[in-house]
């Protein structure tokens, strides 16, 4: 017996807080050593370990966490009802279809 799987709505992706200006400013000070990396990182909102992995490869830009999302959540609620309605019209769709639909559907 399968399970029918909810999507928690207010689950929100994990958001680093702070900015690419931030770091910037954080490796401009860290260039001129007049502050130690701990006092800089709490004065720019960045965490330590990440400024000084950070700086040691030069990066600066700004990552999200986790995999990209290709569609959105009104999107994907909206091929949902599409599947659901083709099954209840008696044309379920298969795995092939479905995949096809999401393609579409990100296009």
């Amino acid at each position: 017996m399968s399970r029918q799987y909810k999507r928690k709505e207010e689950v929100q992706v994990q958001v680093c807080f702070w900015t690419t200006e931030s770091l910037q400013a954080a490796f401009d000070e860290m260039d001129k050593k007049t502050m130690g990396i701990n006092e800089i990182s709490r004065q720019f909102g960045i965490p330590s370990r990440t400024l000084r992995r950070r700086y040691a490869v030069k990066n600066k830009t700004k990552l999200t966490m986790g995999k990209h999302l290709v569609l959105d959540f009104g999107s994907e609620k909206r091929l949902v009802k599409h599947i659901l309605k083709l099954g209840e019209a008696g044309f379920p769709p298969n795995r092939q279809a479905i995949r096809m639909l999401a393609y579409q559907f990100a296009e």
